[in-house]
């Protein structure tokens, strides 16, 4: 019993482990055989359109004299005319990234401008980053169901009862106080912040303290009424939960949503 949670322990720091890896991962480069696409953004109109539109020319010159190429890659270059106003230049920077996907951004002529996109360019960075934590922790709940059911499975065929063990029960039994503390301080961060990721994190420790719970319930059943099975069966029911809570984080879509 005592190596059962133990596991179940183990799944959750990996998963913990897996978020914080996440985010701190820096963006994927765009593949070799991938045109590279560069924007730009300048005013082209207004009464800065000349040195905007004198920028722009010398980016083609350069360009040119390289055969919009480089390391074997064709280079595009995207324009986008800013019009020295901030709140067009963060619908242009929009348009580049999830329209264009642009792999790069030159111009910005105005520092009016630059520091309008700045807001734009953190929640781009945080949203990459919200998606690849949900993407691991959606992995893990998924890695979880597949252990919680081979094992209940197997406990099952065996007629494998548990072991007692007063270090694994004291363990269990903690979990389910400690376990929905941190579950409501992570929810409120995650509210506070907007965060998916950590409130699919929150619901990945409200799903170990519920094993915790079958484990603790299992044990009593068995030691009352000599039912073994009662552990492995409730765990195997709470499978198909884990496994929506997975495809869930997965497909990016959080309570929040």
């Amino acid at each position: 019993m005592t190596d059962r949670i133990a596991s179940r322990f183990h799944s959750l720091a990996l998963a913990s482990l897996g978020l914080a890896l996440m985010l701190t991962a820096a963006p994927a480069p765009a593949r070799a055989t991938e045109t590279i696409k560069v924007g730009f953004m300048a005013p082209l109109s207004g009464i800065f359109a000349q040195a905007g539109t004198d920028m722009l020319e010398g980016i083609k010159l350069a360009f040119e004299q390289i055969g919009y190429q480089t390391a074997g890659r064709k280079i595009e270059l995207i324009e986008e005319d800013d019009e020295g106003n901030p709140a067009v230049a963060q619908a242009k920077y929009r348009k580049l990234v999830s329209q264009d996907r642009i792999h790069m951004l030159t111009g910005v002529l105005l520092s009016n401008i630059g520091d309008g996109l700045i807001p734009p360019i953190e929640g781009e960075a945080r949203e990459r980053a919200e998606r690849r934590a949900l993407r691991v922790i959606g992995t893990c709940f998924l890695l979880l169901v597949v252990y919680v059911a081979y094992e209940s499975i197997a406990v099952l065929v065996t007629r494998r009862a548990p072991d007692t063990s007063t270090i694994g029960i004291v363990l269990a039994a903690s979990s389910l106080i400690v376990m929905p503390i941190l579950v409501h301080f992570k929810r409120r961060v995650a509210r506070e912040l907007g965060s998916g990721a950590l409130e699919a994190e929150a619901r990945q420790t409200r799903v170990s303290a519920y094993l915790s719970a079958i484990l603790v319930v299992g044990l009593g059943l068995n030691a009352a009424f000599g039912w073994w099975w009662a552990d492995p069966v409730a765990a195997l029911g709470m499978a198909p939960r884990i496994a929506r809570e997975g495809v869930d984080a997965v497909r990016g879509r959080t309570c929040c949503d």
